[in-house]
């Protein structure tokens, strides 16, 4: 890494080391810069970056060193940006100085796109047509914005009323000064924009619109492609179906801040933007909506989060605004040859964590400048969501009582433990109650239960879901819904060739399938240093007997008695390749 490459955005084709070209090869750019990880229950096929994806992009690393994650994490990063990012804009510097979703003076697409319109909210629901097409789904929409219109107001698609387009933000103001709902729409604004001077006049134009008489079909469409594709919509109508007083007069300020200052935040990311399909920003970000499930992203997150928050689905807002929120770091290579000087490369799609973390940065007019670092609660919370950062690379603090399971259920194991224990504690990291993996296989199992009548008739369909899934549970009680068979998480081990990771990963299996044995038992590390010598008999003879105290454990065969690698995804690192 020289300064000259990092402000050229030019990545090496192939990374020098051979780990980390395994490592991008299980994480590609392409699957990095993905906005948010596809649903496990999709209420359409998904199209776009999320159609036909192998694996989900959220990854769990572990080193013994704590150097390696920084330095992977900003590694990674630079790669997603020199694949995602034009050169010829600025380069590295210049990359994030461009904001494209900036309110105009007059209400616009930008504002109409973050705008979660309560008219819309309340009178559109996609799930109604859930598990068909989009093209079926948009007749629906089509139909309920036409029963919640007043009758006769769409003209005829005559010329002249393909000549009167009006901008979907005046169309929109006009239906909710209609309804009355302008006055609340301005003052959750005015809020959330501050003391910006074009925003603020938006908002005032806003107020000020004049009602409509006539819609023209042109304009009609619009409504239909917002109500569907919006991010500020879609996040109302999500965060509606766990928080019905979010639209509230009291709350709405709520839902206004988290749409402008969370989303519209999160999603103004050059990155993300450019590597999305579409003629400008906002057709980017909602064809994205459309194309990535995003509205039963959030019904999926919201669900299961709820049940984890102490004020429970009325905490929701705050809570996601604040994971969004996260700070990017930085870490610094130092520079090889000539004067000694550091090169600070951002950290964001991978991040650190733990006494590992990065060096706190923040973007001023492109560049890096220090800033408060982002606390290890604040990492975990925003890597505990469907978005950025999509790989978390820890050490042994990441290992111990912490989760990392609602939206992972890949571990990397970038070197091996030293021990059984520390195996078992990485890995017990994404295997939790309700786990990606775990849902992922029950929207398998019980995806046209949870799409049918009585899903769309109880908000969620995720609440209709766990209601299912409750029937599974075995009669002792012991074996809950959220113990599956195929449910299993994907573990990466790394091969050199004439390596021992291989070996020592079975080793460690093995030793893990004693340490469970000599639970309770007095000179623990005595006993399990006896019975690893027994060979191959012993390991037989034990097996059977082995401690398993996990409600996981109840699905699994035993562990296996021949030191093998099964449930391993293995990356064999050529031998021309190794540094």
């Amino acid at each position: 890494m020289t300064r000259d490459r990092r402000n050229k955005l030019d990545a090496p084709a192939r990374w020098p080391d051979a780990k980390l070209r395994a490592l991008s090869a299980a994480a590609p750019a392409k699957l990095l810069s993905l906005p948010w990880v596809a649903p496990s229950l999709p209420w359409w096929p998904l199209a776009g970056g999320w159609k036909n994806v192998a694996a989900d992009p959220k990854l769990l690393m572990f080193s013994r060193f704590r150097a390696t994650p920084p330095s992977v994490a900003a590694l990674l990063s630079f790669g997603v940006e020199a694949s995602c990012l034009p050169r010829q804009r600025g380069g590295y510097e210049k990359a994030y100085r461009r904001r494209r979703f900036k309110l105009a003076a007059v209400p616009g697409p930008v504002m109409a796109a973050f705008h979660p319109s309560p008219w819309l909210i309340r009178h559109t629901d996609p799930l109604a047509k859930a598990g068909e097409t989009v093209g079926a789904i948009r007749k629906q929409v089509r139909r309920q914005i036409l029963a919640a219109l007043p009758k006769g107001i769409i003209e005829k698609d005559t010329v002249k009323a393909r000549r009167r387009h009006r901008s979907i933000g005046r169309t929109l103001a006009a239906i909710e000064r209609a309804a009355g709902l302008s006055g609340q729409s301005a003052a959750a604004w005015s809020s959330a924009v501050g003391e910006d001077r074009a925003a603020r006049s938006a908002v005032l134009r806003w107020r000020q619109t004049p009602t409509i008489e006539r819609l023209s079909p042109a304009e009609l469409d619009d409504l239909v492609d917002y109500a569907i594709g919006a991010p500020g919509v879609v996040l109302g109508r999500a965060l509606l179906r766990h928080d019905p007083t979010v639209l509230d007069p009291a709350r709405y300020g709520e839902l206004v801040q988290l749409s402008w200052q969370g989303l519209r935040a999160y999603l103004d990311n050059p990155v993300i933007l450019s590597s999305l399909p579409g003629k400008n920003a906002v057709d980017q970000v909602m064809g994205a909506v459309v194309d990535g499930g995003f509205e039963s992203v959030l019904d999926e997150h919201f669900w299961l989060r709820a049940q984890n928050l102490p004020e429970g689905a009325a905490g929701l807002a705050k809570d996601l605004q604040s994971s969004l929120g996260l700070r990017a770091g930085s870490f610094s290579f130092h520079s090889v040859g000539g004067p000694a000087h550091k090169i600070p490369v951002r950290s964001h799609v991978a991040v650190p964590f733990g006494d590992a973390e990065a060096e706190p940065a923040d973007k001023v007019n492109g560049a890096l400048a220090p800033s408060a670092p982002a606390r290890p609660d604040e990492v975990r919370r925003s890597f505990n969501t469907p978005f950025w950062p999509h790989v978390l690379a820890t050490t042994s603090v990441g290992q111990e009582g912490l989760d990392f399971h609602p939206w992972c259920s890949h571990v990397v194991h970038w070197d091996l433990s030293s021990n059984p224990l520390d195996l078992e504690q990485r890995e017990g990291r994404v295997r939790r109650y309700a786990g990606l993996a775990v849902r992922r296989r029950l929207s398998t199992m019980l995806h046209k239960e949870a799409l049918g009548d009585a899903a769309v008739s109880s908000g969620s369909p995720w609440h209709h879901l766990q209601r299912q899934a409750e029937t599974l549970v075995d009669a002792s009680g012991l074996r809950p819904w959220w113990v599956l068979e195929k449910a299993e998480i994907s573990r990466h081990v790394f091969e050199r060739p004439f390596g021992r990771d291989m070996s020592r990963f079975a080793q460690l299996r093995e030793q893990r399938m004693i340490y469970r044995l000599a639970l309770g038992q007095p000179n623990q590390e005595d006993f399990i240093e006896i019975l690893a010598r027994g060979g191959e008999a012993t390991r037989v003879l034990l097996s059977p007997l082995v401690l398993d105290l996990s409600a996981m454990g109840l699905r699994q065969a035993p562990e296996p008695a021949a030191p093998d690698c099964r449930g391993a995804l293995r990356f064999p690192l050529p031998l021309e390749e190794v540094e």
